[in-house]
């Protein structure tokens, strides 16, 4: 590689390593440093260009600054049709995927995941979709389809495919097993990512951690992981876990508001104001409701009315009747 090249890819690897770690403005700072060099070169050597653009767009929809995040995803898919990469295809129709979740277009979410998994030819990128699969569809309460998404990722981690994320997929299957009543093997999986994460400041995984936790512990307490699993209710330990789950589900979800805010992954915050808001209409406290729905509520509205804003504007009719 000349010089240039090889400074181009080496800022790419780091626009992932900073992400990851829970450093997206310094993600940002490196993917600005070559975005011109990879957009010249981009039909001569398209990797750098699609993997760092692909990999800032994960970084601008979880910092919040996502404006220009749909139209890189649908430049990257267009390149890659035009000259035949797949990868380029796929991880652009990834970082959409990405962003419906985040906006809480969860079921966009699923589906676009699905798309970019059916389109990835290469096993990392097919794999690194079901990793939004199985958020989206987790969120969403799905959990048949959370499951198979799991299942599909430990599959690959099992033969070897190097993910990059796998303390994600541990994440992803904890909850999964929380939710299909495996609850203390599902709880010890959780609690050591999350341990792990701290240890190795992995703060996207820290981040996730929390949200997890907070949000599987939130709608035991509510009931809402009940309706959508009844087994939960035949598991002798459930009233044990509840009782825990009324302790912790709370500062479960403000410690990731607060480390959303700290690390600056703002983007994501709307996740954890809408189940923070579950959990507070749970307790009766409509009032704090209301002000996380209608702050979720706006910022999720930069993308029109869909799914996530009437999600969120029927929880606000419910507590405003």
């Amino acid at each position: 590689l000349g010089d240039e090249a090889g400074y181009a890819y080496a800022k790419t690897w780091a626009i992932w390593g900073h992400f990851i770690s829970g450093k997206p403005d310094a993600a940002v700072a490196a993917a600005d440093d070559v975005r011109e060099w990879v957009t010249a070169n981009r039909y001569t050597d398209p990797y750098p260009y699609f993997k760092s653009l692909g990999t800032l767009t994960y970084v601008l929809t979880s910092r919040g600054t996502t404006e220009e995040v749909e139209q890189i995803c649908n430049e990257l898919i267009s390149l890659g049709e035009e000259v035949g990469n797949n990868r380029c295809v796929a991880y652009g129709t990834q970082g959409l995927a990405f962003f419906a979740t985040v906006m809480l277009r969860l079921d966009e979410g699923i589906e676009l995941a699905r798309k970019a998994h059916s389109i990835a030819k290469d096993p990392i990128y097919a794999e690194t979709a079901n990793l939004t699969r199985s958020a989206a569809a987790t969120m969403a309460g799905h959990l048949e389809e959370a499951r198979a998404a799991v299942d599909d990722l430990v599959g690959s981690v099992e033969s070897g495919v190097d993910l990059p994320a796998p303390m994600f997929v541990s994440l992803a299957d904890g909850v999964a097993m929380m939710s299909e009543g495996q609850l203390t093997a599902g709880r010890d999986q959780l609690l050591e990512v999350r341990a792990e994460a701290d240890r190795t400041d992995r703060g996207w995984e820290r981040l996730f951690g929390d949200i997890y936790i907070g949000s599987i512990f939130a709608r035991m307490v509510s009931g809402e992981a009940t309706r959508d699993l009844k087994r939960l209710l035949r598991n002798p330990r459930f009233l044990k876990y509840v009782r825990r789950a009324r302790k912790e589900a709370e500062p479960r979800l403000r410690a990731a508001m607060r480390d959303a805010e700290e690390t600056g992954f703002r983007g994501v915050i709307p996740i954890v104001q809408l189940e923070l808001a579950k959990l507070l209409i749970h307790k009766g406290d409509t009032a704090q409701a209301r002000s996380l729905l209608e702050s979720c509520l706006e910022t999720i509205s930069f993308a029109g009315e869909h799914e996530g804003t009437r999600r969120v504007k029927a929880l606000l009719d419910s507590i405003s009747s």
